[in-house]
């Protein structure tokens, strides 16, 4: 699974860099990060929602606006996982396992 959502984020990439003037550009840099997300790199994927939130200004459009508002709405939601998986390790009690987790 994995690996499809690491084609699909070069997809997506290669449509943010090739079509910058392209209506789907907001789109296209938030489902870089969705599929970040989904590889488990929470990091990256937040990283990736914070360029579309930085770009709000330049929102022309009611969709990118959204697309802005589910970026936030991601971000928050990536931060949420990250800490649940944190817990987990912490609950097991090992130290290397919240190393691991921890520099995802």
């Amino acid at each position: 699974m994995s690996e499809r959502y690491e084609e699909a984020a070069k997809v997506f990439q290669t449509l943010n860099n090739d079509y910058i003037n392209s209506p789907y550009h907001f789109k296209s840099r938030l489902k870089v990060g969705e599929c970040y997300a989904g590889m488990g790199e929470f990091e990256k994927a937040r990283k990736t929602l914070y360029t579309v939130v930085a770009q709000e200004g330049k929102c022309s459009s009611n969709d990118d606006k959204l697309v802005v508002v589910d970026a936030y709405f991601k971000i928050a939601d990536y931060y949420m996982k990250e800490a649940q998986r944190l817990r987990k390790a912490t609950a097991v009690g090992t130290s290397s396992s919240v190393r691991s987790l921890a520099s995802r």
